[in-house]
């Protein structure tokens, strides 16, 4: 590791290696600053509408929260009063510190710094202020008994993350801040307040929420302006003649953007991150996604070169910079979260390349040079995705790409750009729209300021829809009776169908009630929850008059369900018809007594399970029945509406989830023993996979990805020698290439071997950069739990293309 942090360094700037060893050497730790300067504006604004109090509070907190100027910045701002604060929104869930105030320094999974003055501070003011108001207590208040009995942590069902931070997997409308300024979008929310009239009854609450966007807009302004004012205020005492200069250009960048549109590449960079600091402010949620960088910055990039301006390699230097920016953010998520958004994820999604407004080559040097900042940087954030359109894309573009796969950071993800714009359409996006769509979150497909849905409204656990099947609704860990259908002993199924329609059953029924839950928390997150500084640049939220949250953007749907475990339902599927139903080998009752045993003295029935076909390896008869489950959930689900009437959509991607809904699992008829991590997304069980990457692409493809328009996502880990020299790399992309032939949607990367991950658990302090691909996410190896670091290790490195 030595060597490859010396070639790092080599590369970069001394100011940008500097901003990196910063964040690598931080720990993250609480903020409080935000909570309680919001705290104490709602305390004084008593009685005025909802969005009136969040946008006055929002500017105070413009006004007076902590601002700083690290060493060597060019682009400032932070969400938070430091680098890597853990910030709260107590009026969604101040529960988050209240339930581990004592150990949250001490937690095995993401811990934060915390001081004697913040404990005294939460709970003498925050605390006992929301106590009661917060989006929390309303959605505990609202579950019924049955639903909490399946999904408050149970891991059969989880809604976990959507009560605790804001809505998140967003992408807004960055261009429209680089390109109006806040002020000419200010214009535009005075144009249309003007046309309201206030002795029309529907129109008093849109005239209300107007005169809040305007308030935000002033908070965003102020902000700026403060940070121009420090730059001058220390500019005015720097000996540095080339700092002294910079310090001054950073003033008049501030003075200059968000408020106005952007002049060049620096003051477009400077403006794209004070607003999405903003959003973060306002409401501190995961997957506040910047979108399609290269494009809506590439004219403010060739507009300066070409004039003179700026160079490449100044350019190549403020991007490195935004990169770490990035990753100075971290998410504070509770204890239970934490297990399922493992390493402070804050999901910061940047989306490259694809096609154009006139379905022409997107690609440009920037998109080139992002890819660059990305090999340079080598921090967990920004994420970084590649639409990647096969038929238009240079293969010069993919061959960088491919390099920086070879480094084994887990970057990027690259996705299908075709089968992108099928999932955004299946929302009822137009053609022409679907052709600007990017990536947020994980894998999920979003258009900026135009399409709007929790693509994550919460997850189900498919290895816990075959347990449960076969014990009657009774957890085997726990012995807890979970309120589910009683599908019957399973000794009473006759034939293979029979049991394949009973898990049908329960997995119908964990369907309806994520439905149920996630209409309860929608409404609540309607009610109390508006996201005022993303709304912001949605234009048909100012059209409309109407908030992010309650159907204001052009394209909206209801929160989407995501499924945990393709593979362990497909392979226990399998394994049931092979061995009692087809060949006779079991009985249900020796087969369940091994279950129930965790197969402890049942061996020679666990190898029989093991060998059953398995899913990733082009057998057509397990892949057969992924297939099936998969357009049984694609089906089901869209049997449901949300709160809007629109269909409700599902998702094949775990994020973390797959570790804590194994953990709660007892053996399954695939071989898997109890508590060992399910397989994540569309991806194999771990070390099932024996055929190589070409056998799990085409099993991946029996799944008809389009259908699952929340997003699928495919996990693979290459051993680096296979990316070692150009050969190597050529071979990558033609294995994208008839991957994406197959109609696969996504498929990211490891190119790590086992050897270096174990060292890195050895000795994790000479690995603290090493970066690993989670789930739909990079983090730092050494910052994951022992269990999610064993499960990394324990997938199949494929050895060859083949």
């Amino acid at each position: 590791m030595a060597t490859a942090v010396s070639d790092s360094k080599a590369r970069l700037a001394d100011r940008v290696w500097q901003a990196r060893e910063r964040v690598l050497q931080t720990r993250p730790s609480i903020d409080l600053e935000r909570a309680q300067i919001f705290t104490q504006s709602f305390m004084t604004t008593e009685g005025e509408p909802l969005v009136i109090r969040r946008a006055k509070a929002f500017k105070e907190i413009c006004q007076r929260r902590t601002i700083f100027i690290q060493d060597g910045e060019l682009i400032v701002g932070t969400p938070g009063s430091r680098i890597r604060a853990g910030i709260i929104c107590p009026e969604v869930c101040y529960q988050q510190l209240d339930e581990e105030l004592d150990t949250i320094s001490t937690r095995v999974q993401d811990p934060f710094l915390i001081t004697e003055e913040q404990k005294k501070l939460f709970t003498e003011l925050i605390r006992p202020y929301w106590k009661g108001k917060s989006l929390k207590d309303a959605w505990m208040a609202r579950i019924p008994d049955n639903l909490r009995q399946l999904a408050v942590g149970t891991s059969i069902i989880d809604f976990s993350g959507k009560d605790e931070n804001g809505p998140g997997e967003l992408a807004a409308g960055y261009q429209w801040v680089l390109n109006s300024g806040i002020n000419g979008i200010k214009k535009t929310i005075e144009r249309r307040l003007a046309s309201f009239a206030p002795a029309v009854p529907e129109h008093r609450d849109r005239i209300t929420y107007l005169k809040a966007l305007l308030i935000v807009c002033d908070g965003i302004i102020t902000l700026a302006r403060r940070y121009a004012e420090l730059a001058r205020v220390e500019a005015a005492t720097e000996t540095d003649r080339q700092r002294k200069a910079e310090l001054e250009q950073i003033a008049g960048n501030c003075e200059r953007v968000p408020a106005n549109p952007a002049r060049n590449f620096w003051e477009a960079l400077q403006s794209c991150w004070l607003y999405h600091c903003c959003l973060h402010m306002d409401l501190k949620g995961s997957a506040y996604c910047p979108g399609r960088m290269d494009q809506y910055l590439y004219p403010y990039f060739k507009r300066d070169v070409e004039e003179g301006r700026l160079t490449r390699e100044r350019a190549q230097d403020l991007l490195d910079l935004l990169w770490v920016k990035f990753a100075e953010i971290v998410s504070f998520y509770t204890r239970w979260s934490a297990i399922y958004y493992s390493g402070y994820m804050p999901f910061q999604n940047i989306t490259l390349a694809g096609i154009d407004g006139k379905g022409k080559d997107a690609v440009n040097e920037l998109s080139y040079m992002m890819v660059q900042a990305q090999m340079d940087v080598r921090l967990n954030q920004p994420t970084l995705s590649i639409r990647y359109n096969k038929e238009k894309n240079p293969d010069s573009f993919m061959h960088k790409v491919a390099e920086l796969v070879s480094l084994g950071t887990g970057n990027p993800a690259i996705f299908n750009d075709e089968v992108g714009m099928k999932m955004v359409m299946g929302h009822g996006v137009s053609s022409d729209d679907a052709r600007d769509w990017c990536v947020s979150g994980c894998v999920e497909p979003l258009v900026p300021a135009k399409l709007a849905y929790w693509s994550d409204g919460g997850h189900i656990n498919l290895g816990a829809t075959v347990e449960l099947t076969l014990t009657r609704g009774v957890q085997r860990l726990t012995g807890l009776p979970r309120p589910l259908p009683d599908t019957g002993d399973p000794e009473s199924f006759k034939t293979f169908a029979e049991f394949k329609s009973a898990v049908k059953d329960i997995l119908a029924y964990q369907i309806k009630k994520m439905v149920e839950g996630g209409r309860i928390l929608d409404q609540a997150s309607r009610e109390l929850r508006p996201v005022l500084a993303a709304s912001l640049t949605y234009p048909e939220c100012i059209e409309k008059g109407l908030d992010y949250q309650w159907g204001g953007p052009k394209y909206w749907s209801p929160p989407a369900i995501v499924l945990v475990g393709l593979a362990d339902i497909a392979n226990s599927l399998a394994a049931v018809k092979k061995l009692i139903y087809d060949e006779g080998k079991l009985t249900w009752d020796q087969l369940l007594e091994a279950l129930d045993k965790d197969f402890d003295g049942y061996e020679e029935i666990r190898q029989m399970c093991l060998s059953a076909p398995k899913y990733g390896n082009d057998i057509e008869e397990v892949d057969r029945l992924a297939a099936e489950i998969a357009r049984f959930v694609a089906e089901e689900t869209g049997r449901y509406t949300g709160l809007s009437g629109a269909e409700i959509v599902c998702g094949l991607y775990p994020v973390t989830t797959h570790m804590p809904f194994g953990k709660a699992l007892g053996a399954l008829p695939s071989g898997r023993k109890a508590g060992q991590p399910l397989a994540d997304g569309m991806s194999p069980n771990q070390g099932t996979d024996v055929k190589g990457p070409t056998a799990v692409f085409k099993s991946a493809s029996a799944v008809d990805h389009a259908a699952h328009r929340a997003g699928t996502l495919l996990n693979m880990k290459l051993s680096p020698s296979l990316l070692k020299d150009e050969k190597g790399l050529m071979h990558f992309v033609s294995l994208l290439k008839a991957a994406f032939a197959l109609g696969i949607y996504h498929v990211q990367f490891n190119a790590v071997s086992a050897e270096t991950l174990k060292a890195a658990q050895k000795r994790p302090e000479q690995y603290r950069d090493l970066l690993v691909r989670v789930a739909g996410y990079s983090a730092y190896f050494v910052e994951l739990r022992r269990d999610v670091q064993d499960d990394i290790i324990a997938r199949t490195e494929h050895m060859s293309f083949a």
